[in-house]
Parts: structure tokens; sequence; C-alpha cells
């Protein structure tokens, strides 16, 4: 199996940004190496005024000035008028890169800017139908993204970008097939390498840092198109928590193209997703204390997911798991909506809250919110006792259980119901 890695960063692209213009007479290449052997030189624009035996220099579509005026009318009218640039701005940024992109036996030229985010994400084919500088259709779809490069292969294009947010970064590919002439979009895009960073919280007061890395082994030789390695291919992507170095989710698809649609066969092989931890939440004495918990702790049958405590101004937790319980609907005037009190402890032991230096117990829901809707699982008949008792016995499933605090108002308790089943008085 031949193995290509298409880790692309963001200073790769970056480093190409300024360097192609149509004042230049410049070629960048990128090296994308795989973790075998392959090295896969791929070239991502080229100058107008480059002149090789392959380009024909009196091709109309090499009078960048003529492109340009074509390629700004289609700007003009695709831009939002809160981000229309000038003419000056966007022929100082624009690319004019030169290939056979649909196929057709004669040079085209895509014109589009490295830097998108900072200037403009208009992407546009041109190629010349007798002496006529005609656009191409296709399916590019613009992105915001810090930095962008396409490359031919064969009968694809690969779009290769890098974006993000707050503290996300991620480079990605977006595959393109040519089809009876006609850019078409696979509506693949696949994670190639991104690091996320979560500032610190209340729950996570160290912060999150995450590692996504996708790698892409070529199939290709399977149906005997060894030369077009995006005809088949697997797919496998990773998500890995720095902190711990361990593997949060995982997953291999297989995609296998569909030469007459355009459009991927796409099969998930494997998926696997972190276990809780192993580790136990642990009492003191016939309790547990809250300060003592950690987010991700086996306490019991649940995972503790959200653990905080801040000098007994803020604290709560989330445990999340399912479990029965038997007991109340009870309508709250207060809240003017339906609570829940449990008649069944959902814990062996208490977990504590000290407020105000007074200890705080809590083994089961009381008094406990929910989302109301999930009343209309009532027969019409129980709903309208409900309404006129203001109290019903039920069994319910719950998938969490919350308690909450902070010192500008009172304990507050959650539940998720996922299921709820009405009970007689007596049974």
């Amino acid at each position: 199996m031949k193995k290509m890695l298409a880790f692309i960063i963001l200073c790769a692209i970056l480093l190409m940004t300024g360097c192609n213009s149509g004042d230049h007479e410049t070629e960048t290449t990128e090296k994308i190496e795989d973790t075998t052997t392959n090295k896969i030189e791929v070239t991502t624009s080229k100058s107008a005024n480059e002149t090789t035996e392959e380009v024909d220099t009196n091709n109309i579509l090499h009078d960048e000035d003529l492109i340009f005026e074509h390629f700004y009318d289609v700007y003009k009218s695709k831009a939002n008028l809160g981000s229309l640039q000038i003419p000056e701005r966007v022929k100082e940024h624009i690319i004019y890169q030169y290939d056979d992109f649909n196929e057709d036996g004669q040079e085209d030229v895509l014109c589009y800017s490295e830097t998108p985010s900072s200037t403009f994400e208009e992407v546009v084919l041109f190629t010349l139908i007798g002496d006529q500088v005609t656009i191409v259709s296709s399916d590019f779809v613009p992105v915001f993204a810090y930095g962008q490069t396409f490359m031919k292969e064969r009968n694809f294009i690969v779009h290769a970008y890098t974006g993000g947010g707050t503290g996300l970064q991620v480079s990605s590919i977006s595959l393109y097939y040519v089809l009876n002439g006609k850019i078409v979009d696979t509506g693949v895009m696949l994670t190639l390498e991104g690091k996320l960073g979560v500032p610190p919280t209340e729950s996570n007061p160290d912060g999150i840092t995450m590692t996504y890395l996708g790698e892409i082994d070529d199939l290709s030789y399977e149906i005997g198109n060894a030369d077009d390695r995006w005809l088949m291919f697997e797919y496998h992507y990773s998500e890995i928590n720095d902190d711990t170095q361990s593997i949060e989710y995982e997953k291999t698809e297989l995609y296998k193209l569909d030469t007459k649609t355009g459009k991927y066969q796409v099969e998930l092989l494997d998926e696997k997703i972190a276990k809780p931890s192993s580790e136990t939440a642990s009492k003191t004495g016939e309790v547990y204390l809250l300060d003592s918990l950690k987010n991700g702790q086996m306490l019991e049958q649940f995972i503790i997911e959200d653990a905080y405590y801040n000098s007994e101004n803020k604290v709560g937790f989330t445990l999340s798991g399912e479990a029965k319980l038997q007991g109340q609907i009870i309508w709250d005037e207060a809240s003017a909506s339906f609570i829940f009190k449990s008649d069944v402890a959902l814990l062996s032991a208490p977990i504590r809250i000290m407020i105000h230096g007074l200890p705080n117990d809590y083994d089961r829901p009381s008094y406990a919110q929910f989302d109301n809707s999930i009343l209309e699982q009532l027969t019409d008949a129980q709903y309208k006792q409900l309404e006129t008792k203001l109290t019903a016995n039920v069994e319910i499933t719950i998938g969490s259980y919350s308690v909450n605090y902070n010192s500008d108002s009172e304990v507050v308790q959650d539940i998720a119901i996922e299921t709820l089943e009405w009970k007689e008085t007596g049974e």
C-alpha cells in the first residue's frame, strides 16, 4: 500500500504569500512528504510572464491586464458591497495559475488570492473559446482562510487551505473532479492537521490543547489506476489530547469516486471514541467531597463531566450517565413549571458541597428542573389529570444530573429526562 501523508501546515502556505503576483516571474512548489518514501511535488502557481516550451506567450490568456479586467468584473458581481475592494488592491494580490484544468487539451488560467481572509475569496477559471476569454463552469467553493493553494493532479484539482478561529488552526483540502469539461465539487473536505487551544476554565484550570491529524493511503492500484491516487483511498483521522497524549477520537473511512457523477462513495471502516478515565472518585468518610472530584473520573456508574469549586461562591457538578428513578412530578409556582422529586437515591453516598461553611449533601434529584416538553409523552387523560392535581407519580430515565450554586442565587438542580412512564398511585 502506498502511503500518502498529506500534512499541510500554515507556515508552508504563508511563506508562499506575496511570492506570486502579476509582476513576479516565480514558480512555487511545495513538497508533501508521506510516512514512507513517497514525495509528491506539486506546482502551485506559475507566472504569466514565464516562458517555457509548453507555454505560448502569444496566448491571450497571458495578457494579465485583460484577464484582470474579466476577473474584476466577476469579483464585483459576487463580492459583498461592504467588502468590495478597489481594483489596485485586488490586482496586487491576484494569482494567475496556468494549466489545462478542465482537461480539454488547451491551457486555462485560474485566478485567486493566496490570502483570501485578508484580501478576496473569489476563485475564477478562464479559458479561450476562439479568441474570446470565457469562464469555465466550476463549483469552486470560496474559503475564508489565512492561506490557500490549488494543485492540478490528472483529473483532480486539490484545494489546500489553512484557517481557523480563536484558539483553532486547521489545514484541510477539498477535492474537485473534472467531469465533461466542468470542475465538479466532490463534496469531500479532509482535515490534514490542526491545533486547538482551549483557555483555562473553572472546570479545566489548565485548559485543553488538542492535535488533529489526517493521513491518506492510496488504494487506486486496487482498481487499476495507480497513477490517479484520488480515485480510491483510505482516510485515517485522529484527535489527540496533548496533555495526556491519549487519542480521544479516531476513524478510518474508505473513499471511492463514482466517475459518472464526480461524487465519492464513503464507507466508515472503523471508529473509536475514547473510553472514560479509569480513575475512580474516592469517598472521604461517608461522602464524596466536591473539591476532591475531577472531571473524567468515574463516580459509581456516572462520569464526572463538570465539577468546579470556587471558594464556596460558585460551585457545582454534572454527572453523566443513564439511571432509572421513581418519584413525583410537582408543579412549582416559583418557576411556573413542573419539577421532579426522586423517591430513591441516585448514589450510594452523597456529594457534599460546602456553602457558607455549611455542608449540603446531594444523592438524588430533589425539586430538580427539567425540560417540560417531555410531558408530551403523556396521554391526554394523564396530562389532564396532572393539570388538575398538579402532581403525579412517574418513573423516569435520566441522562444527566447537575447541581449548581453561585453567591447570587439559590442552589439549582437540573436533570435531563430521556424517557417518562406514568405510574398510578399504589403501583
